[in-house]
């Protein structure tokens, strides 16, 4: 929800960018229903999440390894736990363009390490992220109950 109406300036600010950068054959903005975004994930050779705040948990690197994407994401909050570096994708830290850019090139340049990190990612999200692997989790750590298979 844009509650300040920021992302129309956004946006243009984005384009704007584009445009002075000349990116317009490798840069693609749509507006996106949320329901196609699964297939936008799957399209994606990497899925980049470079937040600049406190990111308290992160569902958008978690959607994507749902998907089968790989990730590269800033060292923030939560994503360092849900998003493995070097198995799930890349955690890069904050605020460093080098090492963002870089890890991005990185995956690239080895599709068959991002597939594999896509592969990974998509099972540990069912394993530890679906519903049921999550409330399973919660009742082991608070309850102390053990559920075999998790």
């Amino acid at each position: 929800m844009d509650w300040h109406g920021e992302s129309a300036t956004y946006r243009a600010d984005l384009l704007a960018l584009i445009d002075a950068l000349g990116l317009h054959d490798r840069v693609d903005l749509r507006p996106t229903a949320y329901a196609d975004m699964p297939l936008l994930y799957a399209e994606a050779d990497v899925v980049v999440y470079p937040t600049v705040g406190e990111e308290p948990y992160g569902l958008v690197p978690l959607e994507a390894m749902s998907c089968g994407s790989p990730v590269v994401v800033a060292r923030s909050g939560g994503l360092s736990e849900t998003v493995l570096d070097g198995n799930t994708g890349l955690v890069v830290p904050p605020n460093n363009v080098s090492a963002l850019t870089d890890a991005v090139a990185l995956l690239l340049r080895s599709p068959d390490d991002a597939r594999a990190m896509g592969v990974a990612g998509r099972r540990l999200v069912k394993r530890r992220f679906t519903l049921d692997s999550y409330g399973t989790l919660l009742l082991q750590r608070y309850m102390g109950k053990t559920v075999p298979g998790i």
